[in-house]
């Protein structure tokens, strides 16, 4: 599902406690997975926020952990997410990829300037078991990461770097096996803040996912607890059960309204 191009999908993630205010927030992360089809779709459909992915802009690093998507790609998906109207992007990096040190991380900081997205995401590494990265590192590919100092240096030009876009930080949390025991930083200018993404840190917002891989969480408030009910992740599986997956979806929701 991160990779949606066609027939793939990526998740829609929906609140429903407040039906005056939908907010609609599709992650089209990897710019690779972008088409103009895709987002005249979502602007029809109401998105008003979608999240556009560099995670870095060295191109050589890009290659290395296994992304498909170039650092002009990622300029090229911002610009034509602009002009179909979108005025609520996110943009993610990661901080501690492999082979970069704190020249990276200002060209990075810069051309992200230069592009002036509405939020920031700003991730330290965690290790994912089904990323390029993890396989190179099974397969004993020698990388490197930067020390815990610079490590500091290169989380403090992101927080720079949001301050030069006059954006403050608003949420935040942390992930098992981030390199430098930082924390992941979400920064907005205020009137795009993410209130989602703090509802679901917090867990306490019934929250409606839908497509491969999406999991559903609904908020039992009076007995503290939550469960989730989770889709297939294979998307061509997906597809054939999604009236099995809509299903248990209801089921689940029957249970609490």
């Amino acid at each position: 599902p991160r990779r949606s191009g066609p027939p793939a999908r990526r998740s829609l993630c929906i609140c429903p406690t407040y039906p005056d205010r939908p907010r609609p927030a599709y992650p089209c992360g990897r710019p690779d997975s972008i088409t103009s089809s895709k987002l005249e779709t979502m602007k029809r459909y109401g998105v008003n926020r979608i999240s556009i992915n560099p995670q870095t802009m060295n191109d050589s690093t890009l290659k290395f952990i296994g992304r498909n998507h170039s650092v002009n790609e990622v300029k090229e998906k911002f610009y034509m997410a602009r002009e179909y109207g979108f005025d609520n992007i996110n943009m993610d990096l990661i901080v501690g990829l492999p082979g970069e040190g704190i020249e990276e991380v200002n060209k990075t900081c810069d051309e992200i300037e230069k592009l002036g997205p509405d939020n920031l995401t700003v991730h330290g590494m965690s290790v994912k078991r089904a990323s390029r990265l993890y396989e190179n590192i099974v397969n004993n590919i020698s990388y490197s990461i930067a020390g815990h100092e610079e490590l500091r240096l290169m989380y403090e030009r992101t927080a720079l770097l949001a301050k030069s876009m006059n954006m403050k930080p608003y949420y935040m949390y942390r992930q098992k096996n981030m390199v430098g025991n930082m924390e992941n930083i979400g920064y907005t200018s205020g009137k795009h803040r993410g209130l989602y993404n703090v509802e679901m840190i917090e867990e306490r917002q019934t929250i409606i996912a839908c497509g491969a891989d999406a999991v559903t969480k609904v908020m039992f408030l009076d007995e503290d607890r939550f469960e989730r009910q989770a889709n297939i992740k294979d998307v061509g599986e997906y597809v054939r059960r999604i009236d099995e997956m809509v299903k248990k979806k209801i089921d689940l929701l029957n249970t609490l309204y």
